[in-house]
C-alpha cells in the first residue's frame, strides 16, 4: 500500500480525489503523485453484478463525454481559474448540442458510479483556503462556464481511475459469491434484496412486510429441510418410536 500524494498547490481546481467519510470497512487505494492522490473505497452490501452495472454506466458516460470533447474547443477564461473555457467548433454548435444532452442524460447514473467508487473531487475555489468534495459527473459542465471547475482530461482521468476501481470490485465480489459460502450468503441476504427490488425503503412498513414474508418463506424451507435431514438421522439411531 502506496502513501498518500502530497496534496499540488492548486488554485481555484481539482487539487486530489477524496473518498468516503468513515465507511465501516475501507481500503485507502493510492495514486501517483498529481491531480488525484486517493480514493477511499468502502466495501458495501452490493453484487458483483451491481459493480457491474455501475461500470457500464460509467463507460457509457465517459464515451460520451470523449465524444462531444472532440467538438469543442479551449478559449481563454477567467485570470482566476486554471482552466480554460470550452466552446464549440466554428459550426459545430448543433452537433454540440445534441453530445451536451446525450451527456446530460448519462449524468446521474454516472454519478452514482462514481460514488460507488468512492472517487470525487476535492476543489479549491479560487480565492479562499476551504476544499469541496465534489462529484465529477455532476460538474462537468462547468467546463463552459468562465471559471470552470475542472477540464476534459480531469474528467478522463478520474473516470478511467474509478472505472478500474470498479471492475476490481465486481472481481473480487464475483470470487466472494461463488461456492457454497456465497450461496448461504445469497440465500440469507434475500428478504433485503427482494425489498430492494420492489423499489421499497428500508424502514418503511411495506419494505418491513416483504422482507418478513420472504425471512418467514426462508424459515418454513430451513424447518422443512431439517425435518427431512433430521428423521432419517433419528431413525438410523433408533430414536424414533
Amino acid at each position: 500500500m502506496g502513501a498518500r500524494a502530497p496534496t499540488p498547490k492548486l488554485s481555484g481546481e481539482a487539487a486530489h480525489m477524496g473518498g468516503l467519510s468513515d465507511p465501516p470497512t475501507e481500503s485507502l487505494v493510492s495514486f501517483p503523485k498529481g491531480s488525484l492522490s486517493a480514493a477511499r473505497v468502502s466495501v458495501r452490501a452490493m453484487r458483483a453484478d451491481d459493480y457491474a452495472r455501475a461500470a457500464m454506466n460509467l463507460r457509457s458516460f465517459l464515451e460520451a463525454f470523449d465524444e462531444l470533447v472532440g467538438e469543442l474547443e479551449p478559449v481563454a477564461g477567467s485570470p482566476l481559474s486554471s482552466f480554460p473555457t470550452w466552446r464549440p467548433k466554428y459550426g459545430h454548435d448543433t452537433r454540440v448540442g445534441v453530445l451536451r444532452a446525450k451527456v446530460a442524460g448519462l449524468t446521474g447514473a454516472a454519478a452514482m458510479a462514481f460514488n460507488t467508487a468512492g472517487a470525487w473531487l476535492d476543489y479549491k475555489p479560487p480565492g479562499t483556503w476551504n476544499r469541496q468534495s465534489v462529484n465529477p459527473a455532476v460538474v462537468w459542465a462547468t467546463i463552459f462556464d468562465d471559471e470552470p471547475m475542472l477540464d476534459p482530461p480531469l474528467v478522463t482521468q478520474i473516470g478511467l481511475q474509478a472505472l478500474g476501481l470498479l471492475e476490481h470490485m465486481r472481481d473480487e465480489q464475483a470470487e466472494r459469491e461463488s461456492g457454497f459460502v456465497g450461496a448461504i450468503a445469497w440465500f440469507f441476504t434475500l428478504g433485503p434484496r427482494v425489498r430492494q427490488a420492489a423499489g421499497l425503503p428500508p424502514r418503511s412498513a411495506p419494505g418491513f412486510v416483504v422482507t418478513s414474508v420472504v425471512v418467514l418463506i426462508q424459515g418454513v424451507l430451513i424447518a422443512a429441510l431439517g425435518g427431512a435431514l433430521v428423521y432419517p438421522l433419528a431413525d438410523w439411531l433408533g430414536w424414533l418410536p
